[in-house]
């Protein structure tokens, strides 16, 4: 923002795209919240040729992570961002990503989630996005099985990064959580 200075340094935050790549509504909004006083740093991580191999992904989860939080040690250190105003804002995929992140990093104060979905083994299981159905496809003749449900079996055993162990460190006020209940391409 043209008003960040070092003596008024400015919140960040975290835009993290879908799946699909940096799009003309991570753009809008990277603009809306600049123009807003924000810092906006809009990433896309999703390496499509590594999770090609089903044994890939946990990580390339994990990489995710540290992506995530190498850009926080890199930017708040920087004298025009206020490291204790960090947030972090994404869209299906980088909603998921800015929830993994976000557990584990308490430098990011509070995330919005926008059609973020399940848990990363259902959204593989039972997405109806092309790419989501392209890997599970190729995940599936991998490991010679045909059924969805033994796929989210092995979805389950292959990722060993959970939520669930890792969301107790925060409150749910530090979300703001947009979700579809009829949503085929995040469940």
């Amino acid at each position: 923002p043209k008003k960040s200075s070092q003596e008024n340094p400015s919140p960040l935050l975290l835009l993290y795209s879908g799946v699909s790549g940096i799009t003309i509504l991570d753009r809008y909004l990277a603009k809306y919240f600049s123009h807003h006083g924000y810092s906006v740093v809009v990433s896309h991580y999703f390496d499509q040729t590594a999770n090609k191999e089903i044994t890939n992904i946990n990580q390339s989860m994990i990489e995710g992570v540290y992506a995530n939080l190498a850009l926080v040690d890199y930017f708040s250190s920087l004298p025009t961002i206020d490291p204790a105003h960090i947030g972090s804002l994404g869209i299906s995929f980088g909603g998921i990503r800015a929830v993994y992140h976000s557990v584990l990093d308490t430098r990011v104060k509070a995330s919005i989630l926008m059609v973020t979905g399940g848990p990363i083994n259902d959204i593989m299981a039972y997405s109806e996005l092309e790419v989501m159905e392209e890997l599970r496809k190729g995940h599936m003749q991998q490991a010679g099985i045909s059924d969805l449900k033994q796929y989210h079996e092995l979805l389950s055993k292959q990722i060993t990064f959970k939520l669930a162990d890792w969301t107790c460190r925060r409150s749910s006020e530090d979300y703001f959580m947009f979700l579809s209940q009829k949503d085929k391409y995040v469940p």
